[in-house]
């Protein structure tokens, strides 16, 4: 009995532990908005049960290094001003206002002279909708990449399939 009670235990927080990691991934997303690091899908999925009623998504970007949390009723944005540098900077490649920029960059969309994955994920149908020309679906992932239908990391991933696939064909 002693055995039953000491496996059951063990099978208990087998249980409780993921739904605590889950949780604590739940409490930081929302806090922090991304998180570093790789989930697999059964965890994503359990997060995004969770993240659901609240209007939410847990999305990973095409590396799988970043865990972004995507509102998916966004509010309004009214700064027109702002919408307005955003544009030109997008279709005329016009330099982006200091005030234009601090502001991206606390919202941890713009980085190093690019829009980060946090904005592409964030402000995908906008983008979309917006500038079709500019802004497409990976035809490899689905996230939202600029100026191709293809991230070069998904890219890169695919031709490495292909060539272990080629590599195999051979061997056999």
């Amino acid at each position: 009995m002693h055995h039953t009670l000491k496996m059951n235990g063990v099978l208990l927080k087998m249980l409780i532990v993921p739904l605590m990691s889950t949780g604590l991934t739940i409490r930081t997303l929302l806090s922090k908005g991304v998180l570093k690091g790789s989930y697999d899908d059964e965890t994503i999925s359990n997060i995004n049960k969770e993240l659901r009623s609240m209007n939410y998504q847990a999305i990973q970007n095409c590396t799988k290094t970043l865990l972004v949390l995507k509102d998916l009723d966004p509010p309004a944005f009214d700064n027109s001003l702002i919408l307005n540098n955003l544009e030109n900077y997008i279709v005329n490649r016009e330099q982006l206002e200091s005030s234009t920029l601090d502001w991206l960059t606390s919202m941890d969309w713009y980085a190093d002279g690019e829009f980060t994955d946090v904005f592409l994920i964030q402000n995908e149908e906008y983008l979309l909708e917006k500038f079709s020309e500019i802004f497409h679906k990976c035809k490899f992932c689905g996230l939202v990449v600029k100026g191709t239908d293809k991230h070069t990391y998904c890219l890169s991933l695919y031709k490495k399939h292909l060539g272990n696939a080629s590599l195999r064909d051979e061997l056999i």
